[in-house]
């Protein structure tokens, strides 16, 4: 299990409504790989690899960040693109 770091310049973070969005892409992510999203609750999630790799996610909310894990089902997956809304 490793902990992820975006790839430079790569994330975006925008507001809309009272809702936040954060866009993030990752180069090679591992079955198990986490990443803490700077946001403390998140209400919806996207992650898709751009090879074939299947990439699904869990989450745990909490005060200084949600921890994202990622489920890779093939892997690894590469150029992972994630979205997440929340706040």
């Amino acid at each position: 299990m490793a902990v992820q770091t975006p790839i430079t310049n790569s994330t975006v973070n925008s507001i809309s409504g009272d809702q936040r969005m954060h866009l993030a892409k990752f180069s090679s992510v591992g079955n198990n790989d986490t990443y803490l999203a700077p946001v403390a609750v998140i209400n919806a999630i996207s992650a898709e690899a751009g090879n074939t790799a299947t990439v699904g996610v869990t989450w745990v909310n909490a005060a200084n960040g949600a921890t994202i894990t990622f489920a890779i089902a093939s892997g690894p997956a590469t150029n992972v693109t994630m979205s997440v809304l929340g706040f």
